[in-house]
């Protein structure tokens, strides 16, 4: 039977690689296109290796039905063109940017990711869940290599 904190972490490793897959696709599209998002003069956007947003330039003036997105593709873009460390600025009259590299929350969520999926140590049915031993014809319900009980 496996334990809580078994169950926990296989959920856990699993969630992990859906977010490094969806930051790795999004690294991607930053690096070498980019996507952008404008609301109401609010700009979002996947870019230069960065997720970056930044306030409008006038708060007062702000056209409420303004939305657009826009994607595209420079094939030309390098990975040495990207921004590197995290940012944030402000200017004056309450504007502001942000910009996150995005190799960051990857690295954040990919390592702890890799150690969950190597750290999984899942035995046959016939062999004991904590050290392996082979369990095919044990009566004793003991396993005779570390002696956990073993449940049939």
């Amino acid at each position: 039977m496996l334990s809580y904190r078994h169950g926990r972490h296989r959920n856990l490793r699993w969630i992990g690689l859906v977010c490094s897959l969806f930051l790795l696709v999004a690294l991607f599209v930053a690096t070498f296109g980019w996507a952008v998002l404008q609301h109401e003069g609010y700009v979002g956007g996947l870019f230069r290796g960065c997720l970056s947003a930044k306030s409008p330039p006038d708060p007062n003036n702000i056209q409420r039905e303004s939305r657009t997105l826009s994607i595209g593709w420079r094939p030309r873009g390098t990975p040495l063109s990207m921004n590197w460390w995290p940012r944030f600025v402000l200017t004056g009259k309450g504007m502001w940017k942000i910009t996150l590299p995005l190799w960051i929350p990857t690295l954040v969520v990919l390592v702890p990711t890799v150690v969950l999926w190597a750290t999984d140590r899942r035995h046959p049915p016939d062999h004991c869940q904590t050290c392996g031993y082979n369990l095919t014809g044990n009566e004793s319900g003991v396993c005779p290599e570390c002696g956990t009980r073993v449940s049939r």
